[in-house]
């Protein structure tokens, strides 16, 4: 009996031995090997299909055959050497040289700059010298100056006028304007040469400028330290 006992358990510490070894002796088994799929083993072939698929279903495109880019159908092309800019405004200048210490005749002179300032000569309209000063009398704070009447110096009310005109006239020469009326003095002045010079007397003697052109000038006058400027500026 008691060997009985011994071979028995002889014989069950063999077969454990056995299956041990058996086990120590095998790889390890992965899921695949053993026929069960796994969550992630699903998720990377359906990944890998997906990718497959996206491939033979999208046309390849070779650099020689590829289009251009075309431009925004809507977006303006501007050509910037096409554009040419505006003309400038054109400006003719003329100045006459003023005595200073003749007080009156130099306020004269500023009156009839300042009704002179500011006038615009219209395409196609006749400017008139008198018609847009005025008659000079003290009541507009004109004094008594030195005139020229019939080839002599006399005393009037507005000497010192004839500056202003003489300016403008010549002014009105470098602007190419048409003078419809012009009239010299019956004695030389000192201020331009002769013939350049443009006597003026309300109700008989007038300067008349005719703008043929296709802008307006407008008059602008200066009495400065030691000059009588007038200047004309197309506008």
């Amino acid at each position: 009996m008691k060997k009985s006992f011994i071979c028995f358990t002889t014989l069950c510490l063999c077969l454990c031995a056995g299956c041990a070894g058996s086990r120590s002796d095998r790889a390890p088994v992965s899921p695949t090997e053993s026929g069960l799929t796994t969550a992630r083993d699903k998720s990377a072939a359906a990944r890998e299909m997906y990718g497959a698929e996206r491939k033979r279903n999208t046309p390849a495109r070779s650099p020689e055959t590829e289009a251009p880019e075309e431009p925004f159908p809507d977006a303006p092309v501007y050509d910037d050497s096409a554009v040419v800019p505006p003309r400038p405004p054109a400006v003719y200048s003329f100045e006459t040289e003023l005595n200073a210490e003749a007080k009156n005749r130099v306020n004269n002179i500023r009156i009839t700059a300042q009704e002179l300032s500011g006038t615009v000569i219209q395409p196609g309209e006749e400017f008139s010298f008198n018609g847009t000063v005025g008659k000079r009398t003290t009541e507009k704070g004109y004094l008594v100056a030195p005139i020229i009447v019939q080839g002599k110096k006399e005393k009037g009310v507005g000497g010192g006028v004839c500056q202003v005109s003489t300016t403008l006239y010549n002014a009105a020469l470098e602007a190419g304007l048409t003078v419809t009326e012009h009239h010299e003095h019956t004695k030389d002045v000192s201020y331009v040469e002769d013939g350049q010079d443009a006597a003026v007397s309300y109700g008989s003697a007038d300067l008349k400028i005719l703008n043929t052109g296709g802008r307006a000038f407008e008059i602008y006058c200066e009495v400065l330290e030691d000059a009588v400027r007038v200047t004309l500026t197309e506008v």
